[in-house]
């Protein structure tokens, strides 16, 4: 069944881009995972800044092909990424669920090296729909 909720975020997901089987996926996912937060209180969001540090754990970036067509150098590559941090931080994004019993925060899953001004937008940061699955099937 779709609801109205499910399909603003489907709609919402496919003005960012998504194509329409992931969209409907996150769609459905988001809607139950805000539920859970905003009215039963036993899932929650959270994020902490990154300890490590990205090119320690990823090494520099390569040169690539931008979205115009341009080649991008590994220094011009590696600018963007130190500015981008620099910006925005380097983050870890967590999800957890509340201990029914002793009403206890526990870690569920969580992705580290996020970066960017939405690390914390589902529609953005593709990793958090699976990470909020997880934990509402945990």
């Amino acid at each position: 069944m779709i609801t109205e909720q499910v399909r603003l975020l489907y709609r919402e997901a496919r003005d960012a881009g998504w194509h329409a089987k992931q969209a409907i996926y996150a769609a459905r996912i988001m809607a139950t995972w805000e539920c859970r937060g905003r009215y039963v209180g036993d899932v929650r969001l959270r994020c902490e800044p990154e300890t490590d540090n990205y090119i320690d754990v990823y090494g520099a970036p390569e040169p690539y092909i931008n979205q115009y067509g341009r080649r991008v150098s590994a220094e011009a590559a590696l600018k963007e990424l130190e500015n981008t941090i620099s910006q925005h931080g380097l983050w870890c994004v967590f999800t957890e669920r509340r201990c029914p019993h002793c009403g206890k925060w526990d870690v569920v899953d969580s992705i580290g090296m996020c970066n960017g001004p939405d690390h914390m937008d589902w529609k953005c940061n593709g990793y958090i729909v699976d990470l909020c699955a997880t934990t509402l099937n945990s």
